[in-house]
């Protein structure tokens, strides 16, 4: 059997003969390094393998980015955008269908108050009159008084009832010619 410091190689602490040289007896830089007291190539990172383009930094999470990078912009409100505009085209479409607008020559209406009428289908039990054609924009006094002196609706053949509809009774509001249903 041996005994330390018989014969063999010594570490450099305990062996004279390596009074000088680094501590590191026995052992090999990482990959990429140079040896002690040597310079790295000409080029070359001096500790390290170089970074991938694309990959993030040693010690940073997958998708992160490295300090000094521009950042991107974030989009929180497109898709908040996207839907608002996506429910007006919806509700824009259901009033359409659900007869919503102003009527038109032909349509059949019911009665929701003295200035308010909503377009129904004209075989609907609901219908109460159907348009025969319009006449100006007027007010709803001015109606009143031209349906007084026979003047509304002078255009119009087939009309029983003159219907004003508007928001403000002081304000124009349109003039539809209607016969009952």
């Amino acid at each position: 059997m041996s005994t330390p410091g018989s014969g063999g190689p010594q570490p450099p602490e305990q062996d004279p003969s390596q009074q000088g040289q680094p501590a590191s007896w026995g052992q090999q830089p990482p990959a990429g390094q140079p040896y002690p007291g040597q310079q790295p190539p000409a080029g070359a990172q001096p500790w390290g393998t170089p970074q991938q383009p694309g990959q993030p930094a040693f010690g940073q999470p997958a998708g992160a980015q490295a300090f000094g990078e521009p950042q991107k912009p974030k989009r929180k409100w497109l898709p908040i955008v996207g839907g608002i505009v996506a429910l007006l085209v919806v509700l824009g479409a259901l009033s359409t269908f659900l007869g919503g607008g102003e009527p038109k020559v032909g349509d059949c209406l019911k009665e929701e108050s003295a200035t308010q009428y909503k377009t129904v289908d004209c075989d609907s039990d609901d219908a109460q009159y159907k348009v025969e054609g319009t006449d100006e924009d007027m007010t709803y006094n001015e109606l009143g008084d031209a349906v007084n002196d026979d003047s509304a609706c002078p255009d119009v053949d087939n009309w029983s009832v003159a219907l004003w509809i508007g928001d403000k009774e002081d304000e124009d509001g349109h003039v539809y010619c209607a016969s009952d249903v």
